[in-house]
C-alpha cells in the first residue's frame, strides 16, 4: 500500500513539473516577446517607412530586394508600424500596418505565435509587391519623400518605439523638388557634393534637410546600394558612385548614417504605357556623361580610280564615349546649349568659312530655300541668306500663316539651291533622314537644281543600323521636345512607334545614289551640330 502511494506521489510530481516546463516554453519564453495579461508584447518593435521609387527609367524591384526588407518587417508586424511612400513629384503615404494591430492570446504555444507573425509578414510583403498605385506625376522628389517619411515617424504614437527605420529602394536620381538633377550640368560643370549640401542647408533662406537623428536609413539596390536604372536613363560606374556619395553626405547632414545593402536580380524594366493611369510614367533623363564623339581617321591620299586604292581606304571611324571639352552639347530635353558662349566661340570659325563659301556660290539672285535645320541655325546660315543678294524662300519668317508656310514648302521644289542638314550619314556615302510633312526629304530627292547638305561630325555613322538607331533615339525625340510635341518619345528619349496625332516621324528616307552628277553636295563641319 505504501509502495503504491509512493509511486502515485512520484507520478504526480513528475506531471506537475512537466506541465510547468511545457507552459513556460509555450507561453512566455519567445525571444524578444513578453506577455502582459492576455496580450503578447514585442519588446523591440520597429516603425518602418519604405520609400519606393515610382518611375519607369528604373528596373522593376527584384525578389532579392524584397527579401532584404523582410528582416525589418519581421519586427514591425507585431506592435510596430509599416507604411510605404511612393516617391513621385508629390510623395504620398500608404499605410500598410497600424501600430494598434496586435495579437491576443487565442493560441497555447509559441509555434502558433510564430505562424501568426509569419502570416502577417507575408501579407505585408505581398502589399509591397502588388502595389498598383499610379504616380501623380512622372517626376521624382526623393528628398521630399524623405521629409514625408520623417513626418510619419515624428507621430506621437511612436514615442515608445526606439527602432525607427527608413528603407529606400530608388535609383537616387531626383528630378524635381529641392534636389533636382535636371538643374545640374554634369557635362561641363559637374557640381561638387559640398556645394550641393550647402545649397540644401540654405535653400532660398530655408533649410530643406529633415532632422533624422535616431532614425536608421538604408538604401537597398545593386552593389552600390542604388536601384538599377533602365533605358533610356544611363549611368556609368563613376556616376553611381557620385550619387551614392551624395546621398551618404546628405543623410549624414540630416543627423544619421546611411547604410547600403545589395540585392541581385535587377534585370526587368518597369512597364510604361500611354494610359494616364500608368503605374510607371517616364521621368526626365539626366545626362551624366557626354554622348558619342566620332573620331575620323586620316583620309587616304590615293587616287580613288587607281586599282590599288581600296587597300588604302580609311578604316571605319572609331566611336568613343568620353567628355570632350571642345564639343558642342545641348542641355537635356532642350535645344539650348550647355554653354552658349563656349558654343559660339567654337562654332565661329566654321561658320565664317561656310559663309565665305556660300557668298561665292549663292549669287545673281538665285532662288534659295531651306529645310528645317538646327545645324543651319547654329551656323548663322538663315541670317546670312536674308542678307545676301538671293531670292530667299524664308520658311522661318515671323508671322506667316500655316497656309503661307505650306506654299513656301511647295515653292522650294523650284529653287535653284536647297540647303538642309541630314539626320545621319554613313561611311559608304548614304544619307538617312526622317520627316514629318516630307517637304525636306522630297526636295532632297527631286526638284531643286542643287542641294547643299551641311552636317556635323556627330552625324557620321559606320552603317545603316547605327544611323537608324541615332535617328530613332536622338534626332526624332530631340526635335519633338524642341517643338513641344505631345508624344511618348519626349518622355522616353526614344521612338515608341506611337500613333500620336502630333507624331513628327512619318517618312523614313535613305538616299543611296544621285543620278545627276554634283547635284547634292555634302559639307562636313568638324564639330558636333544639331541632333
Amino acid at each position: 500500500m505504501k509502495r503504491t502511494y509512493s509511486m502515485l506521489k512520484i507520478l504526480v510530481i513528475f506531471f506537475v513539473l512537466f506541465s510547468a516546463i511545457f507552459t513556460l516554453s509555450a507561453c512566455g519564453s519567445k525571444e524578444g516577446y513578453s506577455k502582459k495579461g492576455d496580450i503578447y508584447k514585442n519588446n523591440n518593435p520597429t516603425a518602418l517607412v519604405v520609400i519606393l521609387g515610382n518611375h519607369a527609367n528604373a528596373m522593376a524591384i527584384p525578389k532579392d530586394a524584397y527579401k532584404a526588407l523582410e528582416k525589418y518587417v519581421d519586427d514591425a508586424v507585431y506592435g510596430g508600424y509599416v507604411c510605404a511612400i511612393v516617391a513621385d513629384a508629390t510623395p504620398t503615404k500608404y499605410e500598410l500596418l497600424s501600430k494598434d494591430d496586435f495579437f491576443v492570446e487565442d493560441a497555447k504555444n509559441n509555434s502558433v505565435l510564430d505562424k501568426r507573425i509569419e502570416e502577417r509578414k507575408k501579407e505585408i510583403m505581398n502589399c509591397f509587391k502588388e502595389m498598383v498605385v499610379p504616380a501623380d506625376s512622372p517626376e521624382v522628389d526623393l528628398l521630399g519623400a524623405l521629409r514625408e517619411a520623417k513626418n510619419v515617424l515624428d507621430n506621437s504614437q511612436f514615442e515608445s518605439i526606439e527602432d525607427k527605420r527608413i528603407c529606400i529602394i530608388d535609383t537616387g536620381i531626383s528630378t524635381t523638388g529641392d534636389l533636382s538633377f535636371t538643374d545640374m550640368d554634369f557635362i561641363y560643370n559637374k557640381p561638387e557634393i559640398e556645394e550641393i549640401i550647402k545649397q540644401l542647408k540654405d535653400y532660398e533662406g530655408v533649410g530643406v534637410l529633415p532632422d533624422l537623428k535616431g532614425i536608421k536609413v538604408t538604401f537597398v539596390g545593386t552593389s552600390e546600394g542604388l536601384a538599377e536604372v533602365a533605358y533610356p536613363q544611363e549611368l556609368e560606374t563613376t556616376d553611381k558612385q557620385f550619387i551614392k556619395d551624395l546621398w551618404k553626405e546628405i543623410i549624414e547632414e540630416c543627423g544619421t548614417k546611411a547604410e547600403f545593402e545589395s540585392a541581385a536580380g535587377w534585370d526587368t524594366p518597369n512597364v510604361y504605357t500611354e494610359d494616364e493611369n500608368s503605374k510607371f510614367p517616364y521621368v526626365s533623363v539626366i545626362t551624366f556623361s557626354h554622348e558619342k564623339v566620332i573620331v575620323m581617321p586620316e583620309i587616304s591620299k590615293a587616287d580613288p580610280n587607281s586599282p590599288d586604292a581600296a587597300p588604302n581606304l580609311p578604316d571605319p571611324p572609331q566611336i568613343e564615349t568620353k567628355l570632350e571639352s571642345e564639343t558642342i552639347g545641348f542641355k537635356p530635353d532642350s535645344s539650348n546649349y550647355l554653354n552658349e558662349d563656349h558654343a559660339i566661340t567654337i562654332l565661329r570659325p566654321f561658320a565664317e568659312e561656310l559663309k565665305a563659301y556660300l557668298k561665292n556660290t549663292l549669287t545673281n539672285g538665285k532662288k534659295v530655300a531651306v529645310g528645317g535645320s538646327m545645324t543651319l541655325q547654329q551656323l548663322g546660315v538663315i541670317d546670312l541668306l536674308r542678307d545676301l543678294d538671293v531670292n530667299f524662300i524664308d520658311r522661318y519668317e515671323e508671322g506667316i500663316s500655316r497656309e503661307e508656310m505650306e506654299n513656301r514648302f511647295r515653292e522650294a521644289f523650284f529653287a535653284d539651291v536647297f540647303m538642309t542638314s541630314t539626320n545621319a550619314l554613313t561611311m559608304d556615302g548614304c544619307l538617312y533622314n526622317i520627316d514629318g510633312t516630307g517637304n525636306r526629304v522630297s526636295a532632297m530627292i527631286y526638284g531643286p537644281k542643287e542641294v547643299i547638305v551641311v552636317a556635323g561630325m556627330n552625324k557620321i555613322f559606320n552603317n545603316e543600323e547605327e544611323a537608324i538607331a541615332h535617328i530613332k533615339n536622338c534626332s526624332a525625340p530631340a526635335n519633338a521636345m524642341r517643338l513641344n510635341k505631345k508624344t511618348p518619345c519626349t518622355k522616353t528619349g526614344q521612338c515608341m512607334q506611337c500613333h500620336s496625332p502630333e507624331r513628327i516621324c512619318s517618312s523614313y528616307v535613305k538616299l543611296g545614289y544621285q543620278g545627276k552628277m554634283n547635284r547634292i553636295k555634302v559639307i562636313i563641319v568638324k564639330e558636333n551640330l544639331g541632333y
